[in-house]
């Protein structure tokens, strides 16, 4: 079970993508739709910053709370770059696919 942090955290993006879902449904090509998607891109690179921060802040993974800097460190480590650095990468390239394609 993931830390409650992690999951307050994780909620707020988790909100936005339903409202990313519910503006594309309505209208595709709408301000909303175009809006909740930076949004909810921005808000997966901010939400990878925010869990790796707490996971190397606190010493285990709030993902995964069994995965702790002394018992696991290789895999704690792997899963905390993923987080710093995978997630807003991921965030970023996705965010400018979007800006590429409403071109």
């Amino acid at each position: 079970m993931p830390d409650r942090r992690a999951v307050w955290c994780t909620l707020p993006v988790l909100a936005i993508g339903f409202v990313h879902v519910i503006s594309i449904t309505v209208s595709e090509q709408g301000v909303l739709s175009r809006v909740s998607e930076y949004v909810l891109y921005c808000g997966i690179a901010i939400l990878g910053v925010a869990l790796g921060y707490l996971s190397i802040k606190e010493g285990f993974n709030v993902m995964r709370p069994s995965r702790t800097r002394e018992s696991e460190p290789v895999m704690f480590w792997i899963d905390a770059l993923v987080f710093v650095a995978g997630l807003p990468i991921a965030g970023a390239w996705l965010a400018w696919k979007a800006y590429g394609s409403a071109s």
